[in-house]
């Protein structure tokens, strides 16, 4: 289905004006990321940041692990190595949980290009290995090609130049056979700089012979396979690539005439493309060039110019400069304001976080030392209630010992009293001896 849109974005944010909250506005904010990925990573974070929250709003999990891979990408150009890793393994956790195998499949080979840019070989291949496992059970034959050109790279990385033209030259059949002549361009480039390397170590080793005789003369013709494919295709970003490749290799050998064309013409490509990265490493060559050749004024120049792209783009004024004359990216007034807004909101919403987290504590905090005060009180009030318990007892058992200590004085006393009343003679007998005694007088 034709998208309803060009891939522009001035096309993309004309749609996005009008279009509803639905899964087609994740889409589009996505392809928003994909035109501006390589521009501004600062912009491609805001929009996917966006797309995430509309996915997750909608509960729609492709449209969260997409915009996670673009979102980790920004931050791994970002040189954020850590964060990109964190997004890369969230997208993986959800592809993996709704079962989307070419989304396992990217998740995986974008946890490998970090890991690689690491410098952490074992983990990259691990992963790339993953992604060319999956890719195979579902033959699909353009991501197997993708992952053995990725593992191809990663032996290149630990120096093991076997290997990897073992893998990158599988890449590039599978790539010829699709008709995929950009993927073919890229592993003809780095069969190039293969065979670049190996006369490197072949110098470095003492065998210049077989350096400038065999490995060097090879790299430079499958240099010119790509140049010649890049040009078919229009492809200035590869051809710049590629003359650079030749240019830093003609110094090498010092073939200077043939460096310095080279690099004058990759110099105009980077220029007109505004290939920043590029141009930095043209203007070093240059200088590298023009000091073996003895012309040091030239040479000076150069990499003064370099030294000042390199800054301009450490300090990031270059990138908005790219951002007007490339693209002409310009959000309208509401947009930008909308954009402050989502900005301003997210700090607020993350400050309110932070002090509800801070009165939490608060009163967590309280809330301990109230409970251990209580338990104080209650240790107190309960050795308190021992005690007046204790001293109860006592009492009672005083009082009891009294009341059997009356008992028996009563027991003795009314015992006393009928011993007495039993030897003395009662009333009734000495009224009755009185009377007699009377009678008789």
């Amino acid at each position: 289905m034709p998208l309803p849109y060009e891939l522009t974005t001035t096309s993309i944010i004309k749609y996005l004006k009008k279009q509803k909250e639905d899964t087609n506005k994740v889409k589009a904010l996505i392809d928003l990321c994909s035109v501006m990925s390589n521009i501004n990573s600062d912009t491609v974070i805001l929009i996917s940041n966006k797309a995430i929250e509309l996915a997750a709003k909608l509960k729609w999990k492709k449209g969260i692990i997409k915009s996670y891979l673009w979102l980790g990408h920004s931050y791994f150009l970002k040189g954020d190595f850590t964060k990109a890793l964190s997004l890369g393994f969230n997208s993986l956790k959800i592809a993996e949980e709704i079962g989307d195998k070419l989304l396992i499949i990217k998740s995986n080979a974008n946890i490998g290009n970090i890991y690689k840019d690491i410098d952490e070989d074992e983990n990259a291949l691990k992963y790339y290995l993953k992604a060319l496992r999956i890719s195979e059970e579902i033959k699909d034959k353009n991501r197997i090609g993708q992952q053995l050109g990725n593992i191809g790279n990663v032996y290149r990385n630990r120096k093991d130049y076997s290997k990897a033209l073992t893998y990158y030259f599988k890449a590039l059949t599978i790539s010829e056979e699709l008709g995929l002549k950009n993927n073919a361009s890229i592993w003809l480039n780095n069969i190039g700089n293969v065979y670049s390397d190996r006369g490197d170590s072949a110098l470095e080793a003492g065998d210049e012979k077989y350096a400038n005789n065999i490995l060097f003369p090879k790299a430079i013709s499958y240099y010119q396979k790509v140049l010649l494919m890049a040009s078919e295709m229009n492809d200035k970003v590869g051809s710049t690539r590629t003359l650079a490749n030749m240019g830093s290799l003609y110094i090498e050998i010092r073939k200077y005439n043939e460096a310095e064309k080279c690099l004058l013409k990759a110099f105009v490509l980077s220029d007109s493309i505004a290939a920043m990265d590029y141009k930095k490493r043209i203007e070093e060559s240059l200088s590298h060039l023009y000091y073996e050749q003895g012309r040091y004024k030239e040479a000076i120049y150069h990499y003064q110019n370099f030294i000042n792209i390199r800054d301009s783009i450490i300090n990031g004024e270059n990138i908005k400069k790219q951002t007007q004359t490339e693209m002409q990216f310009e959000f309208d007034k509401q947009q930008i304001a909308d954009s402050i807004r989502s900005a301003d909101k997210l700090i607020q919403e993350n400050l309110k976080h932070e002090q509800e987290i801070k009165q939490q504590k608060i009163f967590t905090y309280g809330g301990i030392i109230g409970f251990l005060l209580m338990i104080i009180v209650a240790a107190v009030s309960f050795r308190a209630y021992k005690a007046k318990q204790k001293a109860n007892e006592i009492i009672l058992e005083q009082k009891e010992l009294v009341e059997e200590k009356q008992k028996e004085i009563m027991d003795s006393i009314k015992y006393a009293k009928r011993i007495q009343e039993s030897l003395l003679p009662t009333k009734k007998y000495i009224e009755r001896i009185l009377n007699k005694k009377g009678n008789a007088g």
